[in-house]
């Protein structure tokens, strides 16, 4: 579990410093760097080695509710939320500085490719939403596990089992199941809970700064 969430959390810097490296290759010639064909495969292996821990982290989460063992799952769920909130935002940063380096550069034209910089963006935001998935599956075995126990109905159930697959609201989804729910590991909730509104408003001046 952990080493899934630093695979994903040292993505967006492996890849700096892959086109740093590559920017030297062209203007060396060729005569340095890594060749893309070694590139290509030191990406299939990394996207595989994470597709593989994210496969074995949800068949554990399922193995968890077999055991009926609440703990595992709750503590699971909250690693998984919590430990890649560091690698979405990266992500999100780095996305939209790509996007407005090339925008400035373009001097604007690059709007005009506009179906393929939305292809790109889904094509990103849809890896994105996979790699939360084993975080999600840790989720629902956790509220399987609190409506077994009593703590929560159907209905309440199968909302948050949805807020499990959404970005933003699934983090705020565990907040909620950590406080009042299981009323377990607050300390660290509540800080999770405080950073939204703050991150809400940073966003909110840097895109005020930037146009």
């Amino acid at each position: 579990m952990l080493i899934y969430i630093l695979l994903l959390s040292i993505q967006v810097p492996a890849n700096i410093v892959c086109l740093i490296i590559a920017s030297y290759s062209v203007a060396s010639g060729g005569r340095a760097g890594i060749p893309a064909g070694v590139y290509l495969l030191l990406a299939a292996l990394y996207w595989a080695a994470v597709a593989a821990l994210g496969i074995r982290c949800i068949v554990r989460s399922f193995h968890a509710f077999a055991r009926q063992d609440s703990d595992a799952c709750f503590k699971g769920m909250l690693t998984l939320k919590y430990g890649l909130i560091p690698f979405f935002l990266i992500n999100f940063i780095s996305i939209t500085f790509l996007f407005l380096t090339a925008f400035v550069a373009s001097r604007g034209t690059i709007l005009f490719a506009f179906p393929v910089i939305a292809g790109l963006i889904a094509f990103g935001s849809l890896c994105t939403w996979l790699a939360m998935l084993p975080g999600a599956f840790y989720g629902v075995q956790t509220i399987r596990m609190a409506c077994r126990m009593g703590r929560i109905g159907p209905k309440a159930a199968l909302l948050h089992g949805i807020l499990q697959f959404i970005f933003l609201l699934d983090v705020l989804d565990a907040v909620y199941l950590s406080l009042v729910t299981f009323r377990a590991a607050r300390p660290v909730s509540l800080v999770v809970f405080g950073l939204y509104p703050a991150g809400f408003a940073c966003g909110i001046l840097f895109l005020l700064q930037i146009a």
